[in-house]
C-alpha cells in the first residue's frame, strides 16, 4: 500500500495526517487518514506528515473545539513500517 501500486491500479498519494495514541478520546489506537488520486503513475506516500497530538473534551468535538484542544506538527517526519 505504502509505494501506491495495486494490481490493477496506481495511486498517487497527496497528502497523509496521523493521530498519535495522546489523541483521545477519537479512536482506541493511534490512526491516519492518507488523501490519494488515481493516476498512472504510483507515486509512494509521503516521507512527512501533518501529526495531531493532544486530547479532546469529547469524541464528536467540533472541529472549532478540536482546532483549539490539538497540537499541529507540520512536514512531522513518517513512520516507517519497521516502526508498526
Amino acid at each position: 500500500m505504502r509505494t501506491g501500486e495495486f494490481k490493477n491500479i496506481k495511486i498517487a498519494y497527496d497528502e497523509a495526517w496521523t493521530m498519535d495514541d495522546s489523541v483521545f478520546p477519537l479512536f482506541p489506537v493511534p490512526s491516519c487518514v492518507l488523501f490519494a488520486r488515481k493516476h498512472a503513475t504510483a507515486q509512494a506516500s509521503p516521507a512527512t506528515v501533518r501529526a495531531y497530538s493532544g486530547t479532546l473534551p469529547l469524541r464528536d468535538a467540533h472541529e472549532d473545539v478540536a482546532d483549539a484542544r490539538l497540537k499541529v506538527a507540520e512536514n512531522a517526519p513518517a513512520r516507517s513500517a519497521a516502526q508498526f
